[in-house]
């Protein structure tokens, strides 16, 4: 399970909103200026989760979050292999129908198609995430109040 440190921020019966908190190490250390999650940390906002809770809670209280290990290898094959592979569809079915239209370029086809499929699968990826997935699989869980 992997775990996070969050801060109760809002409490409704038993969902409670958390945001994450940053560790005190991140960002001061010497790869400041190359490290990914420093510059992600200066530029995203960190917005409220609900998640559900079975201990009683109040707002400011520092609680344990986890989320399943498998839950994350999924949504990361989601995002990766299906734009990869919906490129790939695009481009194969550009260059099928670019015998069709034999007056324009094959490549432009294909590289249009391609392009359409990859932001159908992106568009597809995104309304799936917010309806489904955080809904079922991704929820995380509060393991214990610090």
């Amino acid at each position: 399970m992997i775990e996070e440190v969050a801060v109760v921020s809002r409490v409704k019966d038993f969902q409670v909103s958390v945001k994450s908190l940053q560790t005190s190490s991140c960002g001061k250390c010497s790869h400041n200026q190359s490290c990914g999650t420093s510059l992600l940390d200066k530029y995203l906002v960190r917005r409220d989760v609900e998640v559900e809770a079975d201990i009683p809670l109040t707002e400011g209280d520092k609680v344990l979050l986890g989320v399943e290990e498998s839950a994350l290898l999924k949504g990361s094959l989601l995002l990766y292999i299906a734009p990869l592979f919906a490129l790939f569809l695009g481009a194969s079915f550009g260059n099928y129908f670019a015998e069709w239209y034999s007056f324009l370029s094959a490549d432009l086809f294909s590289a249009g198609f391609a392009f359409l499929f990859f932001m159908v699968c992106l568009l597809v990826i995104h309304k799936i995430q917010h309806s489904f997935l955080m809904q079922y699989f991704a929820r995380p869980v509060v393991l214990r109040k610090l």
